[in-house]
């Protein structure tokens, strides 16, 4: 008796499925590629942000620019861990770990920027109050003099 051997042969559909497969793969890629994009941006942002807070203290600008920056930190924030998490997979370590970096960087950023604007709050209000009780106590010295 002959024996039958089975070869496998590529069909129509194991084909339409690895084309499938490899644009399934393509338009995951993409969409990575994009939230990576995306989140580099938001990146920048709070960069520039804090840039700008930096520069609003520097020359005692508006108490509530400083505090409008801060609340759009953490919107912004969240933002990027967001988009990192689509946009890096675990599988790439190295990767994962270089942008577990940046993200604390980041946050340290963001978390020092906040305690600045908390610390110039604090300080104007301090000299505002300063001045305050320094005129109260110019004015009661006018009537002592009466």
């Amino acid at each position: 008796m002959a024996s039958l051997k089975l070869s496998h042969q590529p069909t129509m559909i194991d084909k339409a499925s690895t084309l499938r497969a490899s644009k399934n793969k393509t338009t995951s890629q993409q969409s990575r590629t994009q939230d990576a994009v995306k989140r580099d941006a938001v990146r920048s942002k709070i960069d520039i942000a804090c840039q700008m807070i930096n520069k609003l203290i520097a020359d005692n600008g508006s108490r509530r620019a400083c505090r409008g920056l801060v609340d759009k930190l953490d919107s912004m924030y969240a933002e990027t861990k967001r988009l990192n998490l689509l946009a890096v997979t675990p599988i790439d370590a190295e990767e994962f770990g270089r942008q577990a970096v940046i993200q604390i960087a980041l946050f340290t950023q963001m978390e020092t920027a906040k305690e600045d604007v908390d610390g110039f709050i604090i300080l104007v209000q301090t000299m505002l109050l300063l001045l305050l009780l320094f005129n109260l106590f110019l004015s009661e010295a006018k009537y002592c003099e009466i």
